[in-house]
C-alpha cells in the first residue's frame, strides 16, 4: 500500500484479496476497490466486512481469468507466490491492457528475476521496455501468518515515459483483449460491472459498458 500513490478517483484491483488486508487501506485512503477473491468462504467474509463501502467491490473470481478493467487501473496485492508469471504475463504482455501501476509482494526469487537488469529472459526484457519495475525491500517470511518457505518482496511497476496508449481493437466492438477478454452481453452466465469495466457471474442481458449494475 505504501508508495502506491492511489487516492480518491483511482481504480485499484487488489488481486488474491484474501481477508482484505489491504483491501481496507486502500478504501480507506479512498481509492475504488475491486477486490477478486477465488475462495467462496472468504469472499463471503470480504462482502460483509465492506458490505457499507460504497468504493469496495467483492468479485468471487480466478485472478487467472477475470476479465480487466477498461479503463486505467492499478493494482496492489500479495497473489499466491505460484501464480507470478501468469500475472505478470497479463498485466504487463498484454498491449491492451490499460495497467497506470503496480505494488506486488512476490516470492524473493522471482523478484530478482523479474527486476534483475540484463537478465537475458526475452519476456522480461519485452516487459521492462514497457515498464519501470523495481525491487523495493525484502520482507521476511516471518512477517507472514502462517510464513512461506522463502522470503517475500515489494515490486513496483510503471509504465515507462511516452509508452503509446494501447489501440483499442475494433474487431469485437473494441473489447477484444486476448486472454480475459470482456465476454459480450448475455453470454453464459456473465454480466458487466459497468462503472469498471469489470464483470462478475450474474444474468444480465446489458451492454457491458453500459449496464447500470
Amino acid at each position: 500500500m505504501r508508495g502506491s500513490g492511489v487516492g480518491p478517483g483511482d481504480l485499484v484491483l487488489d488481486l488474491g484479496a484474501g481477508y482484505g488486508a489491504l483491501t481496507g487501506p486502500l478504501a480507506a485512503a479512498g481509492a475504488t476497490v475491486i477486490a477478486i477473491e477465488l475462495d467462496p468462504v472468504l469472499a463471503g467474509r470480504l462482502r460483509r466486512r465492506f458490505a457499507g463501502q460504497a468504493v469496495v467491490t467483492v468479485v468471487e473470481a480466478d485472478l487467472r481469468k477475470v476479465p480487466l478493467p477498461l479503463r486505467p487501473f492499478h493494482v496492489v496485492a500479495s497473489p499466491p507466490f505460484a501464480l507470478t508469471t501468469l500475472l505478470c504475463r497479463r498485466l504487463m504482455g498484454d498491449r491492451e491492457v490499460r495497467l497506470a501501476g503496480a505494488e506486488l509482494v512476490l516470492e524473493w526469487g522471482a523478484a530478482k528475476w523479474l527486476t534483475r537488469p540484463g537478465s537475458g529472459d526475452r519476456e522480461v526484457g519485452s516487459w521492462a521496455a514497457k515498464y519501470e519495475i523495481a525491487l523495493v525491500r525484502r520482507i521476511p517470511a516471518v512477517s507472514f501468518s502462517p510464513s512461506p518457505r522463502s522470503d517475500a518482496a515489494q515490486v513496483r511497476i510503471r509504465p515507462r515515459a511516452g509508452r503509446p496508449r494501447a489501440r483499442r481493437l475494433q474487431a469485437d466492438g473494441g473489447q477484444g483483449r486476448g486472454q480475459g477478454a470482456v465476454p459480450a452481453a448475455g453470454g453464459p452466465g456473465w454480466s458487466c460491472r459497468g462503472r469498471f469495466g469489470v464483470v462478475e457471474r450474474r444474468k444480465c442481458g446489458h451492454d457491458d459498458v453500459a449496464c447500470p449494475a
